[in-house]
């Protein structure tokens, strides 16, 4: 700090000196968050509403299940946070909700697609055992 009257001290070359103070913006200018060397100040979010679940876990194990919409979920998953980030809560809440559906829908399909397949399996073996010749002593 410099006292009244001292000269304050030039910036080293290639260092970026501070911000003392970043003003907010004028009236009618879209808050961008992250804009400005502080960012600006975001609503926070209505009382009562805590943050929706990404469901990421479950977007990551129906990859195994049904991976075409699991693909769909993944990227849901990855907006809820962000959206969240962004003071876009409803559009959060929104995301989160899809995410669940779709991570519904792929297990259900997964599910749907490994029984059908036992099935299958159950009922080729069944005809190639009754087809099939006798096995020699």
């Amino acid at each position: 700090m410099t006292e009244p009257g001292e000269r304050p001290q030039d910036p080293v070359p290639g260092q970026q000196q501070p911000y003392p103070y970043a003003p907010p913006p004028p009236y009618g200018y879209p808050q961008i968050p992250g804009y400005g060397p502080q960012g600006y100040y975001l609503p926070p979010p209505p009382p009562g509403m805590v943050r929706p679940s990404n469901y990421l876990g479950w977007a990551i194990a129906t990859i195994f299940l049904f991976w075409p919409i699991a693909i769909a979920a993944l990227i849901k998953s990855s907006q809820v946070d962000r959206l969240w980030a962004e003071a876009a809560y409803g559009e959060s809440v929104e995301a989160s909700r899809t995410t669940k559906t779709l991570c519904i829908v792929a297990t259900c399909l997964g599910g749907a697609f490994f029984v059908a397949g036992i099935i299958v399996w159950l009922v080729v073996f069944s005809t190639v055992m009754r087809y099939a010749p006798p096995l020699p002593r």
